[in-house]
């Protein structure tokens, strides 16, 4: 017969993944990164769709370089790129988070550090978000499904804002979510935790702990 599994003690673990310093220097990498993104727009405008992906394919190129991001620069690789960078402004307009017509716009005036922005802010976020998914996936990895489901459970109750359905319940348990709620969890918890300077008691107790 198999050891049930400690859903409370294993949640624990998924609560830290990664150590706080890890975090604090994949968000400074972005941050040092931002002035190589602005810099390949520097005098740039577009007055067409293509030009304007071209544009912004050339910041997210010099962000990736200046953060130590492996990116290669060869026609199919900037390709791919580019069609990134299209599909990611392509979805915020039918989201209607981005008005087309004002971001033609803009990039015919040169105005397109707002829309540097949004990579860099992407980037920064699929970065920090990426190490503590993978370190989460490997905690759950054995899991079976009854047992993501009770996980899912213990998440729930840790939101007294929400009353959640089993539906919900059975969504939050399906592979690769648990995974991404968790390490958004863990990000927020950081970010706030370093909002209110509370993440240097964390940092001494991962030293103490001799670190992770």
């Amino acid at each position: 017969m198999e050891d049930a599994v400690d859903i409370k003690e294993l949640y624990k673990k998924a609560l830290n993944p990664v150590p706080i310093k890890d975090h604090k220097n994949a968000v400074a990498r972005h941050i040092k990164a931002a002035p190589k993104a602005y810099e390949a727009i520097v005098g740039k405008t577009a007055d067409n769709e293509h030009d304007m992906y071209e544009i912004l394919a050339d910041a997210l190129i010099a962000h990736r370089k200046a953060a130590g991001i492996a990116v290669s620069e060869d026609k199919k690789d900037r390709h791919h790129i580019y069609t990134e960078v299209q599909s990611y402004f392509k979805h915020l307009q039918q989201r209607g988070k981005l008005d087309p017509k004002k971001m033609e716009t803009d990039f015919a005036m040169g105005d397109i550090h707002q829309y540097v922005n949004l990579i860099i802010e992407k980037e920064k976020g699929d970065h920090v978000m990426g190490r503590p998914k993978y370190e989460i996936s490997k905690l759950l990895k054995e899991l079976k499904i009854e047992d993501r489901v009770k996980f899912a459970e213990h998440l729930a109750k840790q939101d007294a804002d929400r009353t959640y359905t089993k539906v919900d319940i059975n969504s939050m348990a399906a592979p690769g979510n648990l995974e991404e709620l968790m390490a958004g969890k863990y990000v927020m918890g950081i970010e706030n935790q370093i909002k209110k300077g509370e993440h240097k008691k964390g940092e001494e107790e991962e030293k103490g702990h001799g670190g992770h």
